[in-house]
């Protein structure tokens, strides 16, 4: 990740939906580990997300640094504003589908 400069910095164990809220995210921090846990994969909390959603938790002080930095990172490049005509588009795509 960017930041930290870990390509293990986001993560995505095994476990229910609220482990990647709530128990990873604690386990990580008590270990000291600077890491993000990305969830939302168990069926059963499915529902509460829309189609195209994941959980994403970062730690506040990894979060602050992230906002610090985000002039440096790819959210400046031309690569992002393809994606964001991606996102567009599949939000398009997605109310037409409702």
């Amino acid at each position: 990740m960017f930041v930290i400069n870990d390509i293990k910095a986001v993560a995505t164990p095994f476990g229910a939906g609220c482990s990647h809220i709530v128990t990873w995210p604690r386990r990580y921090h008590g270990r000291g580990e600077i890491k993000v846990a990305l969830g939302a994969w168990d069926p059963s909390c499915r529902k509460y997300h829309k189609t195209e959603e994941l959980s994403f938790v970062v730690a506040s002080k990894l979060f602050g640094e992230m906002l610090d930095r985000w002039r440096e990172s790819f959210l400046t490049t031309k690569t992002w504003q393809l994606c964001m005509k991606k996102v567009a588009l599949n939000e398009t795509t997605w109310r037409a589908r409702k």
